[in-house]
């Protein structure tokens, strides 16, 4: 049945090669794949690689005709009838809402999930119940959806509709945070006797003419407005907005931010102490026992400067925290001078001289309450932007501003040296020899004109991406919305395409959303690369595991892969 709606729409298996001409010609200075051939230059092309042809799919009328239904389908689904009769609460604005009631009366925020069906069509259930304090009742609400999201704001708005017309919340009237001045009528004041004569005699002693408030004027303002002096404008402090940095001190443990006497020593029993002592000897034998037979191994870096810190006797003054959560071989087991730290666990190290590895959101959280007792801070795999990195990166500039004696050590196997080398002050730059690939950048635009790819809106393919779509939703999803997040229109950025594409590039990017991935895309991109002469594999990154499954999943289907 798949061969059948695939074949109007794949190269058959008898069709004759092409040239190079069926293939987009992308902007001045972008050099395509298929011209970096072994042996070939742009200057000498040589003999035209054999390419496939690829179908630019049904015909545009039809395609057109495809387009407006969706619009309207999507209007329709936006549409709610029922919303104005329960207070104009929707699926969008719900959720929001019921947390803050939920937050304001202490009570439980989890929802129930349950799921049934197959994988590939799985629907889920969420379920939630709170009590009314109010109304003396407990409201119950169980919601599905084609994901946990879509069924908690489902739940969320059974809910929220329940409490709109039980009178214990307002309706919706657009605005997301309400600012009420609370206007206070004047009110009198009783004093005594003796405090008016008191107040008399000062008045007369300093001479002090009082003055008559008119009550039929208006109220005016406390301030003096007499300017008596303009002075010169201050300059801007900027250290209160760095994050306070100390290096490692005594009696201070980094990991946890407390003092060492303030650690479990403090509140051991005399049992789990000789406990410790009755041990200790075994534990030490199998340690040495795994340092000879074990070797050093997993990104030396950290341990080389932590071994470099103790041979010049300066180990207790050395902290070296790495945001990069892999496992490293130093022949000690976890929690002596090796760490870790994740989201819900963590096995830290000892105070003094030693590692911990952690993720750049755990690092983002310590360093809120500033980073004490850290000596170096290494940065890996920094090519990975994202806005998390790019953040602790600002951070750490302002801090070796600030703090001259901090260490910042930034590493990657393939980089932009110059960009982080000004950014960074021009810090000095190790480069360590090692097997390296050329790398070659190619935007999203210069694969759809090269390809000459159009996307397909059909039926089916409208199906996949809209589970694309929730299948991303689910690996984003954190379980809580901020209320102002419904303010935020969703602007598709691929529709801003540069002058130097044509325009069938620039329609064709405009039909592809940012929130959904294209299989089509990445079916066209890879028999390109197949259709290339050079050896090797193809590696496609893709944002979350439910992506994973469903891409592996299309390609086995697939009656060419």
């Amino acid at each position: 049945m798949l061969e059948n709606e695939l074949e109007p729409y794949l190269p058959s298996k008898n069709a004759s090669v092409l040239t190079t001409q069926s293939l987009g010609t992308l902007p001045a200075g972008v050099v395509p794949p298929h011209m970096l051939q072994r042996n070939t230059t742009a200057n000498e092309v040589g003999p035209p690689p054999t390419l496939l042809p690829y179908q630019p799919g049904p015909p545009s009328n039809y395609l057109e005709h495809i387009r407006s239904g969706r619009k309207m389908l999507e209007e329709q689904e936006e549409t709610d009838t029922n919303a104005a009769i329960h207070g104009n609460w929707t699926i969008e604005n719900a959720k929001g809402r019921l947390h803050q009631y939920l937050q304001k009366n202490n009570l439980s925020q989890e929802y129930k999930y349950t799921s049934s069906g197959p994988d590939n069509l799985r629907t889920f259930f969420a379920e939630l119940s709170i009590y009314i304090r109010e109304c003396n009742q407990t409201i119950h609400a169980r919601e599905n959806g084609s994901t946990k999201q879509i069924a908690s704001k489902s739940c969320a708005l059974a809910l929220v509709r329940q409490l709109y017309h039980l009178n214990i919340i307002e309706p919706f009237t657009g605005e997301k945070k309400k600012k009420q001045i609370e206007k206070t009528t004047p009110f009198r004041v009783t004093v005594s006797n003796d405090i008016v004569k008191e107040l008399d005699e000062v008045i007369k002693l300093f001479n002090i003419q009082p003055v008559m408030i008119n009550e039929q004027q208006a109220n005016g303002s406390l301030l003096n407005p007499q300017i008596l002096e303009r002075f010169p404008p201050s300059e801007r402090r900027t250290t209160s907005s760095i994050i306070q940095w100390v290096p490692p001190i005594p009696n201070w443990n980094p990991w946890i931010a407390s003092n060492i006497d303030e650690g479990p020593l403090a509140t051991a029993t005399m049992e789990s102490i000789s406990e410790d002592l009755r041990h200790a000897e075994q534990c030490k034998m199998e340690n040495e026992l795994k340092c000879r037979l074990q070797e050093r191994q997993n990104l030396p870096i950290p341990q080389y400067i932590i071994d470099d810190a103790i041979q010049h006797n300066q180990g207790a003054f050395c902290n070296v925290v790495v945001t990069q959560p892999r496992r490293i071989k130093r022949c000690e087991d976890l929690g002596n001078s090796c760490g870790y730290s994740v989201r819900f666990e963590s096995i830290l190290p000892r105070p003094y001289g030693s590692l911990l590895f952690c993720t750049v959101g755990v690092l983002l959280r310590k360093l809120e309450s500033g980073l004490r007792g850290i000596s170096h801070v290494i940065v890996d795999e920094i090519h990975e932007r994202d806005i998390n990195t790019d953040f602790l990166l600002v951070l750490l500039c302002d801090m070796l501003n600030a703090y001259s004696q901090l260490k910042v050590i930034l590493m990657s196997a393939t980089i932009d040296v110059t960009l982080f080398r000004q950014y960074f002050f021009n810090c000095s730059i190790v480069e360590i020899e090692g097997r390296t690939f050329g790398v070659r950048e190619y935007f999203l635009e210069d694969m759809i004109q090269l390809l000459n790819f159009q996307p397909m809106n059909s039926l089916t393919s409208r199906k996949q991406n809209n589970k694309n779509r929730q299948l991303q939703d689910d690996d984003d999803d954190l379980g809580y919305e901020d209320s102002q997040a419904d303010d935020i229109e969703d602007v598709n950025c691929n529709a801003i395409c540069g002058k130097e594409y044509s325009r069938q590039t620039a329609a064709a990017m405009s039909q592809l959303s940012e929130k959904s991935l294209s299989f089509q895309l990445i079916e066209a991109l890879i028999s390109y690369i197949c259709s290339l002469s050079d050896d090797g594999a193809i590696l496609i990154f893709l944002p979350g595991w439910n992506l994973i499954q469903a891409l592996l999943k299309y390609f086995q289907q697939h009656p060419r892969f």
